[in-house]
């Protein structure tokens, strides 16, 4: 229908905007971050659910892995964090098929968290990840599969989790699925 095709192309254009803006702030060093030690969880569970919602909207079963097990507390800041996950849950969605599965895996090692977002969807081909991070790029597939993204979504992702001194790794077959 016209109103919902309106409202997706509205949200669409919030997001981009969203991340163009804060990608120029990052590249100003105008992000600030606000660094608070505390337990993740509960965020992590509101993105979760939302995300959980998405995947069963789109035919995709989406798991949340962590310890039965609180949390502890954590120096992180609630808006990258959020970006981050909201970045790589989407993607995961967005990319895998009706049937496929996304998950999302979080554990404590001493004084880090790790947090896995895996999927069985399009992956990316070899030859493409090594532009995977840059600003605006995205692979031949994920261009065929969703025409209207605009390729900053990886490229923010890394830049935020660069920016606490985390790492991001990833592994991907083509066809088969991603794990960041």
């Amino acid at each position: 229908n016209t109103l919902g095709t309106l409202l997706e192309t509205v949200s669409r254009l919030i997001t981009f905007v969203g991340d163009l803006l804060n990608v120029t702030r990052l590249e100003e060093g105008r992000y600030g971050l606000t660094i608070t030690e505390k337990s993740p969880e509960s965020l992590i569970r509101s993105i979760a659910k939302h995300f959980e919602q998405a995947a069963q909207s789109a035919g995709i079963t989406f798991s949340l892995a962590m310890s039965p097990e609180p949390l502890s507390t954590f120096p992180f800041d609630e808006q990258s964090l959020t970006i981050i996950l909201e970045n790589l849950l989407d993607n995961a969605i967005k990319y895998t098929r009706r049937g496929g599965t996304v998950s999302l895996e979080v554990t404590e090692h001493a004084t880090e968290m790790v947090f896995v977002v895996r999927d069985t969807g399009i992956g990316i081909p070899t030859d493409q990840t090594v532009k995977m991070f840059t600003k605006f790029f995205r692979s031949a597939a994920a261009q065929r599969m969703h025409p209207n993204g605009a390729g900053l979504g990886l490229y923010l992702t890394k830049s935020l989790i660069e920016r606490q001194r985390g790492t991001l790794t990833f592994e991907s077959v083509a066809g088969k699925g991603t794990t960041f």
